[in-house]
């Protein structure tokens, strides 16, 4: 009937429940999963997002959340460059995390795990550009915090693929970089800082930002999953709150306090 959703990516931009429920009923492809993912990942749609992984998980697709996490749309945008381009809800940032959790969450082996969240966080889009850096271009802060928190690049040195004729050059990849390191906004310059320091290899602190200098003692990585660095217990301890929600073994507790700092919604 009018006014009722016909596609699954029609639902994942807001429309009703209901209409989804419909529509996963009656059968969709993955195609189609990816498709509203993309669209609810574009707006902040968590209550979708959730609705989405929790079916995903169940099965609900024969193709992996990782595979049409990493499906690209008409413009070549995959969801997690949906994500990055979310501005307006402020929820961008748990979107990363929910969709990173979900992907380590579906992958048993370890070292699989690590390769495949670093897959979707780095799935770039036809004109070259890694979602990290296209924050960074949006100024989307929210965005690039959980970026950093998840050991993010801006690109990939070593990556064999040949640039697209369209693709955007290195010059222009650092261009972005430097403007946004010469601006007056610190949470950004401290933002650019770590991520471009996941980008050249060099580990630093998950919750300070700060790379060992001199003689000073190495990072210690976080004992559940190797992701995260810091500089010594007190960081590791101040940075749990965040970390939690990617670490990929640490149990998810409720933090009214992380919501209430992090997002602009009503606490949980």
């Amino acid at each position: 009937t009018n006014g009722h959703a016909k596609k699954l990516g029609q639902t994942g931009m807001g429309g009703c429940m209901p209409c989804a429920c419909r529509i996963v009923r009656s059968g969709v492809t993955s195609s189609d999963w990816a498709d509203g993912l993309q669209m609810a990942a574009h707006g902040g749609r968590i209550e979708w997002l959730c609705f989405a992984l929790n079916r995903l998980l169940e099965g609900a697709s024969d193709k992996s959340i990782h595979d049409i996490i990493l499906e690209r749309d008409e413009q070549g945008c995959s969801t997690i460059m949906h994500t990055a381009n979310d501005v307006h809800s402020k929820l961008s940032g748990l979107t990363l995390r929910l969709l990173s959790q979900v992907v380590a969450f579906s992958t048993p082996n370890s070292e699989e795990k690590r390769a495949k969240v670093r897959a979707i966080l780095e799935s770039e889009d036809t004109w070259g550009m890694f979602p990290a850096l296209a924050a960074v271009s949006l100024n989307n802060t929210v965005a690039l915090t959980a970026f950093a928190d998840l050991g993010a690049r801006f690109w990939d040195d070593d990556a064999v693929d040949q640039p697209t004729p369209s693709g955007i050059t290195n010059s222009m990849k650092s261009s972005i970089i430097q403007q946004a390191g010469t601006s007056g906004n610190e949470t950004m310059k401290d933002l650019v800082k770590a991520i471009k320091a996941n980008t050249d290899g060099r580990n630093c602190c998950a919750f300070c930002g700060k790379s060992p200098r001199g003689n000073a003692p190495p990072l210690q990585a976080c004992s559940n999953c190797g992701r995260a660095f810091y500089c010594d217990e007190d960081c590791q301890s101040r940075g749990y709150g965040k970390h939690k929600f990617v670490c990929t073994t640490a149990e998810v507790q409720q933090s009214e306090a992380w919501f209430s700092q992090n997002i602009s919604m009503p606490k949980p």
